[in-house]
């Protein structure tokens, strides 16, 4: 794969990957909140899904979340899920998409 995309309007997708970001968030309460997870990729910027609706039930300590990806790669490079809860960045996760020989 080239490190950096094709010229043209719009860059070529090189490949899919997908992904399964997990987490734990603890400590919010009881109620309806929501739940925002952000691609960002070099060389394109990606449409994030909709915000999920969660349910925090009272008793309940923390949560773990596994969510899948299929992310389209335009270049090699970091790529970084951002994770947002009630629109409070709670941390990022990164991981590099490289070519494997």
């Amino acid at each position: 794969m080239p490190a950096e995309p094709p010229t043209g309007d719009a860059p070529r997708v090189l490949a899919d990957v997908d992904v399964q970001l997990v987490f734990c968030i603890a400590g919010a309460s009881p109620g309806e909140h929501t739940l925002e997870i952000s691609i960002r990729a070099p060389g394109a910027s990606l449409s994030s899904p909709p915000p999920q609706q969660t349910e925090w039930e009272d008793g309940v300590f923390f949560q773990r979340w596994i969510k899948p990806f299929r992310i389209p790669v335009t270049r090699l490079g970091r790529h970084v899920a951002a994770i947002a809860y009630d629109g409070m960045p709670l941390g990022e996760a990164s991981f590099l998409v490289r070519l494997k020989p």
